[in-house]
């Protein structure tokens, strides 16, 4: 007996100093800086054999340093990779995403550089259950990866120019028009929360901002679930919706509900153009919370994004006269309407002031 404890000792010491020797490597957290600024990158964790050797390099593939940290100056966000080697010559990759604040422009997924017809949902290289994010223009989406699964939830972005739904694998990252609004990239929410939360980080003051809206239309898979069924679930029938979901973090904000699908009431609307929704109401905001709803959990929870947009109010030394501005109006679900109907509650939108009114 005495024998064995010691043979289990000796197998627990040797797991032990396996787990020890696997080659791991993470960045240290940065927070977010004004462009212009340095920032200085730090190894937080890192396990392996010794010695160890070190590449850092831009998304271009274009060597930044071989030093243990990295100090750069950043005039926009911007992502690095750094791959670390032992002495056995195993090497492994992971990223480091620098929210650098003071863009305003839209986020439109044509700025990412992705070929035309591709897709991006996570870098294949990164140490799996890592985050990161995906800049675009003066915002940030949170992305989960895990590449041994190719596996991704949160954020992806786009630039696949056909609607037919064959398989899951590219399916997913369709937009059920084809396209994005008016280009060719767009972004792609899937919103599985086995993962976590996820957010969007607006960059444009890092005392929050006002969002002034988005673009919003479903995805190809999603489509496909809800007018044919699948084996998750049936095409949807009287009572069921899919829906999008935005929360702020301004206490005096409201969230917004934006339904992709909604057979309530008698109604069969789907979703099958780009569409607006106006996201005044969360108020100033730092991070938006985006998550999907549906009224039958089997329905892939997916939802398309494009050209998300600040209202020029953000900007606290730009001064906006609204007199002439034209006037929109939004059902509480950030639909633009057309001809608003008496007695109901809208949100009126002129210029850079949106003010909720019953009509």
């Amino acid at each position: 007996m005495k024998k064995l404890f010691t043979s289990i000792a000796v197998m627990a010491v040797a797991l032990s100093a396996a787990a020890q020797d696997e080659l791991y490597v993470s960045i240290a957290p940065v927070e977010g800086v004004d462009a212009g600024s340095e920032v200085t990158l730090t190894i937080g964790e890192l396990t392996g054999t010794e010695p160890f050797s070190y590449r850092w390099e831009n998304l271009a593939g274009e060597a930044l340093s071989t030093e243990a940290s990295l100090t750069l100056k950043v005039d926009a966000p911007t992502s690095v990779r750094l791959t670390v080697t032992d002495a056995t010559e195993a090497s492994v990759s992971t990223y480091a995403d620098i929210d650098v604040y003071g863009g305003s422009a839209d986020a439109t997924f044509d700025d990412l550089g992705l070929a035309e017809n591709s897709y991006r949902n996570g870098y294949a290289d990164n140490v799996a259950g890592q985050t990161s994010k995906i800049y675009s223009g003066g915002f940030a989406f949170d992305n989960y990866y895990y590449p041994d699964w190719m596996y991704y939830s949160g954020f992806a972005a786009s630039t696949l120019n056909t609607n037919d739904f064959v398989d899951y694998t590219e399916g997913q990252f369709k937009s059920v028009t084809a396209a994005g609004h008016e280009s060719a990239g767009f972004g792609v929410l899937y919103a599985n929360l086995w993962t976590g939360q996820f957010y969007i980080t607006t960059l444009q003051s890092k005392e929050g901002s006002t969002v002034g809206g988005v673009y919003l239309c479903n995805d190809a898979y999603t489509y496909t679930a809800i007018t044919k069924g699948d084996s998750h679930c049936q095409p949807f029938a009287e009572g069921d919706y899919h829906r999008v979901v935005f929360r702020g973090d301004d206490p005096d904000g409201q969230e917004v509900v934006f339904y992709l699908a909604d057979f309530r009431d008698g109604k069969q609307d789907i979703v099958t153009d780009w569409t607006y929704c106006d996201l005044t109401p969360l108020g100033k905001v730092k991070k938006i919370e985006v998550t999907t709803e549906s009224s039958n959990d089997g329905v892939p929870s997916y939802a398309c994004l494009d050209d998300l947009s600040y209202t020029s109010a953000s900007v606290s030394d730009i001064r906006v006269d609204n007199t002439n501005a034209p006037v929109e109006y939004f059902n509480l679900q950030g639909q633009r309407v057309a001809t608003p109907a008496p007695g109901q509650v809208y949100i009126r939108r002129q210029g850079t002031e949106a003010t909720k009114i019953r009509f």
